[in-house]
């Protein structure tokens, strides 16, 4: 992870065929701004399903 940027999306598997190994997919993320719009519309559907809005 020496080479990451603050906006990458990281992933790390780790199975039974990469176990000493993992397997690692990295690349662009969406940026703050829609990270954070996708944040916000998660926690008002979570409020939905759960009630709040009633």
């Amino acid at each position: 992870f020496a080479n990451i940027n603050l906006t990458d999306n990281v992933v790390r598997f780790v199975t039974g065929r990469y176990d000493r190994n993992p397997l690692v997919i990295q690349g662009p993320g969406a940026g703050p701004d829609v990270t954070a719009g996708g944040v916000f519309a998660d926690l008002l559907r979570v409020g939905a399903y759960l009630g709040a809005g009633a």
